[in-house]
């Protein structure tokens, strides 16, 4: 009787170690999710978005989150890149800060949508790693233009897991507001 449940507890013991690693990088690409939802779900307008997922530069967002200063112009210091970095394997949040003395000017919408926008914006910031193990990503943006359809920031995530295999995770977040300003 005392070798069966000795057994029985090995066995159970094997079993949690072994579907451990599973849970927590089931979790961590959950949260991955729930990171790249919370950052924008809020947010005022998507610019420029970068697809990725074809071997060079990684996928990419420009976004607004908010008019900080309340003036109803974007400023530099008031847009966020989001960008999955295929090197490391992170997704990063790049946010804006003046260097050498620059003015914190106004962006224009055309600006904000050009494809140049996404260097501009980290060329000699540090950003902060909000997921890791992220071996692929492609974004892609809805109705970003639309006054009158709430847009859409779709993305796609292949995340590592520990046992060397890979999940993948498809996920959205809408805006709650059409494009503003216009």
């Amino acid at each position: 009787m005392m070798s069966a449940l000795a057994a029985f507890t090995m066995a159970v013991g094997s079993y949690w170690r072994s579907t451990s690693g599973t849970q927590c990088a089931t979790l961590a690409a959950n949260q991955a999710v729930v990171r790249i939802q919370q950052r924008l779900a809020d947010t005022r307008r998507l610019g420029y978005c970068r697809a990725g997922g074809g071997g060079g530069a990684g996928a990419a967002i420009v976004y607004w989150p908010s008019d900080t200063n309340g003036d109803g112009q974007m400023q530099f210091t008031e847009l966020r890149v989001l960008m999955h970095n295929p090197t490391s394997k992170t997704i990063e949040l790049y946010v804006p800060a003046l260097l050498g003395g620059a003015s914190d000017s106004a962006w224009s919408v055309t600006a904000f949508r050009d494809p140049t926008a996404v260097d501009l914006l980290t060329a000699g910031q540090t950003p902060t790693t909000i997921a890791a193990r992220v071996t692929a990503a492609t974004f892609a943006a809805d109705q970003a233009t639309s006054t009158t359809l709430f847009p859409t920031f779709q993305f796609w995530l292949e995340v590592e897991q520990s046992d060397g295999t890979t999940s993948n995770e498809y996920a959205a977040a809408t805006l709650r507001s059409p494009a503003s300003p216009s």
